[in-house]
């Protein structure tokens, strides 16, 4: 795998080499969440407990099919990308169960998930009641 920064970008004077060289102590790398799948349930969990104590709100259940399609995310922006979209979730909860917006999270292609599209069409439809505050509960 190639290194986001390297030698190759103080060579090619895409970074300062000064700067390089401070930062370069010892090479760590983490992988994406797309790649360690199973830290994601434990991330948003600790997600949900920090951003809850922060607005004091009381968040008991996170609805399975949220979780699901959480997990199943490839999370392009890594952790940072995933504790924005749990402290938004908490924000819009209104309630103790986790109000997430999954349709912002589209389904990848290969959906190994077996939703079905109107599963998909069903869980947005009663966010979108959950949010507007429909007065309806799953």
């Amino acid at each position: 795998m190639r290194e986001v920064i390297g030698r190759s970008c103080v060579d090619e004077k895409q970074f300062r080499s000064d700067f390089y060289y401070r930062l370069n102590v010892f090479p760590v790398r983490v992988p994406p969440l797309r790649e360690r799948r199973d830290d994601i349930r434990l991330l948003i969990e600790h997600f949900v407990q920090k951003s809850a104590k922060q607005t004091n709100k009381r968040i008991t259940n996170i609805p399975r099919r949220t979780m699901d399609r959480m997990m199943q995310w490839d999370w392009p922006g890594n952790i940072r990308e995933l504790e924005n979209f749990v402290e938004r979730c908490i924000i819009l909860s209104r309630r103790s169960s986790l109000e997430a917006p999954v349709n912002e999270l589209q389904l990848p292609s290969g959906n190994s998930l077996g939703f079905t599209l109107a599963d998909v069409e069903h869980e947005d439809i009663l966010c979108v009641l959950q949010q507007s505050g429909g007065g309806w509960q799953a």
